[in-house]
C-alpha cells in the first residue's frame, strides 16, 4: 500500500472546503494511505468534520506527491 501525499497549493480557505470532498471521494476508490497538505492554519477547521483525513506533518513520508 502507498502512501499518497495531496498538497493543496492556494492558501484560499475556499479552495481548500472545496477540496475536502473530493479528498474523500479519491480515498473511498483508492486503497492507498492519504495525507492532505494544506494550508496550517486551516487543519483545525477540518480534522472534526473529515476524521477519516490525516493532515500532513513534517517528517512524516510519502510514495507519490499530487500537487492541486
Amino acid at each position: 500500500m502507498r502512501t499518497i501525499l495531496i498538497q493543496i497549493n492556494s492558501n484560499s480557505l475556499g479552495d481548500t472546503i472545496a477540496i475536502m470532498p473530493c479528498v474523500e471521494y479519491y480515498m473511498s476508490k483508492n486503497d492507498d494511505n492519504v495525507l492532505v497538505k494544506s494550508n496550517p492554519r486551516y487543519n483545525s477547521l477540518f480534522k472534526e468534520s473529515y476524521s477519516n483525513i490525516k493532515f500532513y506533518e513534517e517528517g512524516m513520508t510519502y510514495d507519490k506527491k499530487i500537487e492541486l
